[in-house]
């Protein structure tokens, strides 16, 4: 007898569902999710059913922990070190105007604030040549006075044209772990070796903004679940794109998890209508933190490049999903001025 575990830690509720591969019969449960240790909920429920897991044919986990860091802004503490004159590029972003006919539309605050951002001399040209060698103790004394006057949790390295020749790249984040072996050091040409600075940089800084939180718990569960007899292969994390993909890698590229419990519904969404033969669907979930929508056209759901975080652009392929910071527990709360506004913050 073998089972299959699909696990959906949201903001507000962790749902899990449990099959047995030899008679079809399921099992669901609903806890109330626990956003200080994201694990707790899983972990409690897995105790109450089993004393060891070899049974288990697949465990895939799908979360809301990376999508909701984002829109509520509760993520790593996080420091930029830059090539000299881009230290203003995250908040520079894009001249257009992404609402055109709405005049209270603001440019979403950069992840990491200007005072957490250092400049180097370092430079890479447009061909991939070094115009300017990095300079060791340049890179060494950015990354002290973000932790030690800053207590950064971690620290993003986006160089101009690292997408042509990383190097420089990869030095720096080689000194910056050899100086602060426990920090969490993310580069932009790791996440996206791509054209296009400021969306290299924030695909790079998000990835980084969530790097802590998903390590830790990801690795408490991957102990819990190794100790119950269950094999890291057979854990899996629900994509954004509408995959899977191991724990370990998700645990480094963080980014891939955003929109991954959404992305379980539309998934399971296309299924369902296929069964009754419709191929053009929209998909409506709303949790407690956020509502999300996804078109399903002639069977498929579209992949975007060009997605954004609350505004941020992270080109990763995922599936075009939009997410409101408006669910069933957001927090309706009236601005200095009078306004009336709901979310991103959710009981």
């Amino acid at each position: 007898m073998t089972k299959k575990i699909g696990v959906d830690i949201g903001g507000t509720f962790t749902d899990i569902i449990m099959m047995d591969e030899t008679t079809g019969e399921m099992e669901a449960d609903k806890v109330l999710s626990t956003p200080q240790d994201p694990a707790k909920a899983v972990i409690e429920f897995i105790n109450k059913k089993f004393a060891h897991m070899e049974e288990v044919s697949l465990l895939v986990h799908g979360t809301t922990v990376a999508t909701n860091a984002v829109v509520e802004v509760k993520g790593a503490k996080l420091g930029l070190i830059t090539t000299e004159g881009q230290r203003d590029r995250l908040d520079i972003q894009r001249t257009n105007w992404l609402r055109m006919y709405d005049v209270t539309y603001q440019k979403p605050t950069p992840l990491i604030p200007r005072k957490l951002r250092k400049e180097v001399t370092a430079r890479t040209l447009y061909d991939g040549t070094i115009l300017t060698p990095l300079d060791k103790t340049e890179i060494i004394k950015a990354a002290q006075e973000l932790v030690a006057n800053n207590g950064v949790e971690g620290i993003c390295i986006c160089f101009v044209n690292s997408y042509v020749n990383p190097a420089q790249e990869q030095e720096a984040k080689a000194i910056v772990k050899q100086e602060f072996p426990d920090l969490y050091v993310v580069t932009s040409f790791e996440t996206l070796a791509e054209v296009l600075e400021y969306e290299r940089f924030s695909t790079a800084v998000i990835c980084a903004f969530l790097m802590p939180e998903m390590d830790k718990y990801l690795a408490r569960l991957e102990d819990f679940f190794t100790d119950r007899g269950l094999p890291k292969e057979r854990f899996m994390i629900m994509q954004g794109s509408g995959g899977m993909i191991g724990s370990g890698i998700t645990r480094e590229m963080a980014g891939y998890t955003v929109e991954s419990g959404p992305a379980g519904g539309v998934i399971g969404s296309q299924y369902l209508a296929g069964l009754k033969g419709i191929k053009d669907i929209i998909t409506f979930d709303m949790g407690g933190t956020t509502t999300d929508v996804c078109l399903v056209r002639n069977g498929q759901p579209y992949i975007t490049l060009d997605y954004k975080v609350a505004g941020h652009p992270m080109r990763f392929p995922l599936l075009d999903i939009y997410s409101i910071g408006a669910g069933g527990g957001s927090i309706a709360w009236i601005d200095p001025v009078g306004a009336l506004h709901v979310g991103p913050q959710s009981a």
